[in-house]
């Protein structure tokens, strides 16, 4: 089973952004009664397809007193919840959904294809637009990250590699930064990775078709090579 890509949206300094991974379509849920902080049981809409030792998000990604939890105990078909101890307070009908990962492992390499050191792992910061990390030990020329689940210590895939000096302006990567920075944009459900990746091949593939018609794109009077008598 193939598991997505870390996200690892900069490099900067000695500070390094992850965004948040994808939350599966299902199954999902609803608080039905307002827990306070410190709990470790729930009331929801219905607790169907959920079980024993997942992780759960109450709340939604980014969002003030958002927080990732897991489920403690046999999950019997109706409304209860047993999880982890919360820490904040909920209000009724906050979703409540299913998530793969609940901690992010940084790692460093000095070659973007070298082995990987592991800097540390942290858990998600579930309340915030990301999770960023301050790194206060050996520095690399490349970073990493993968998402983790702490219960059951398996891993999505490591993201690409972030070249900690910045990239040039004529890169991918750069590219899509400044983009992003333009439009006050960040990475998440509407603009991907991908998308941002067809849109760069749209405007190279425009950019080749129109180039035949700029006049300073014309060399004239260059010598293409040299032919041989029965070649």
């Amino acid at each position: 089973m193939a598991f997505q890509l870390g996200i690892l949206k900069e490099v900067r300094g000695n500070v390094l952004r992850v965004g948040h991974p994808d939350i599966p379509a299902g199954p999902s849920t609803f608080l039905s009664v307002a827990p306070a902080a410190g709990v470790t049981s729930l009331t929801v809409v219905d607790n169907n397809n959920l079980a024993n030792n997942e992780y759960i998000v109450i709340g939604r990604l980014g969002s003030d007193s958002t927080e990732i939890a897991r489920i403690s105990a046999a999950v019997t078909l109706g409304t209860a919840l047993t999880v982890t101890t919360t820490t904040y307070a909920h209000s009724i009908d906050s979703p409540v959904k299913r998530i793969l990962w609940n901690q992010v492992e940084l790692s460093g390499s000095t070659t973007l294809t070298g082995s990987k050191t592991t800097i540390a792992t942290v858990d998600l910061m579930a309340d915030r637009e990301e999770t960023t990390y301050a790194n206060t030990g050996t520095t690399y020329a490349y970073y990493f990250c993968r998402y983790k689940n702490s219960n059951t210590t398996t891993y999505s895939e490591y993201s690409d590699g972030l070249l900690a000096a910045g990239y040039d302006d004529n890169t991918v990567r750069a590219v899509k930064e400044e983009a992003l920075r333009m439009t006050n944009q960040t990475i998440g459900d509407n603009i991907t990775e991908f998308f941002l990746d067809k849109e760069i091949n749209n405007c190279q593939q425009e950019v080749w078709e129109e180039r035949r018609r700029w006049s300073w794109a014309y060399a004239f009077d260059s010598i293409l090579g040299d032919t041989v008598e029965g070649n």
